[in-house]
């Protein structure tokens, strides 16, 4: 399986192709031009035929769709080497600032599972990286605004002006106090990022420590953590 940390798994989108023919090595930039939920029911109904791995709000709220594992249906020929993402957002409409951070951490999230993936604009259909529907279909989608903005997602994916969350290991040296201390933020926002992005190992870690020693004991050395900002 191959959930994102941190995503919504929304089940019930059933028309994709388990596994995958190739390895993986494009992120495919889509708006959905209705709602989210509108275009979440659309993909539910077999006669669609449609499908992403993901999906994001207006918000940034990042919902899964398709275990990346597996082939979804969004871009034809390019089906089998991509990640499809649906962006909340109409014709003619930018995406929000929050959109571009979800795209961004899905992207590095990617690129960090499948090493192969580039993160970088994918000028043409034939490249890795960062491209977009209209390079593979004859379609609109996703619109002119948006194809404008995939230079700014990959530049937050590679982790230039983007608000995290960012993946960190502990070296012994600190306590979680000294690290909200260092960071100037709260126990509750390193503690809440971290879980929200963490698997399963990491989660049993991190809670073993704040049930053990506690904040105020140093990290043991290789714990995983997270947080908004580098």
């Amino acid at each position: 399986m191959a959930r994102m940390p941190g995503a919504q798994w929304r089940a019930g989108v059933n028309h994709f192709n388990r596994g995958r023919p190739v390895r993986v090595n494009l992120a495919i930039v889509h708006y959905t031009v209705s709602s989210l939920s509108g275009a979440e029911n659309w993909l539910r109904n077999p006669a669609s035929q449609v499908s992403y791995h993901f999906g994001v709000t207006r918000a940034g709220s990042i919902w899964q769709w398709v275990d990346t594992a597996n082939t979804a249906w969004h871009a034809k020929q390019a089906n089998g080497r991509s990640i499809g993402i649906g962006n909340e957002a109409g014709v003619g409409q930018s995406l929000t600032t929050a959109q571009l951070d979800a795209n961004a951490r899905i992207i590095r999230w990617a690129a960090g599972r499948y090493g192969p993936l580039t993160v970088r604009v994918a000028a043409n259909a034939s490249q890795a990286g960062v491209g977009w529907h209209r390079q593979h279909v004859a379609t609109a989608c996703p619109g002119d605004p948006i194809i404008r903005q995939v230079p700014t997602i990959v530049s937050r994916a590679l982790g230039g002006n983007m608000s995290g969350p960012f993946r960190h290991v502990a070296d012994g040296s600190f306590s979680l106090d000294q690290l909200v201390r260092r960071r100037s933020t709260t126990v509750n926002n390193i503690i809440n990022v971290s879980f929200e992005n963490m698997n399963r190992g990491n989660s049993a870690a991190f809670a073993r420590y704040l049930a053990g020693p506690g904040r105020g004991a140093p990290m043991p050395r290789g714990l995983v953590f997270w947080t908004r900002n580098r």
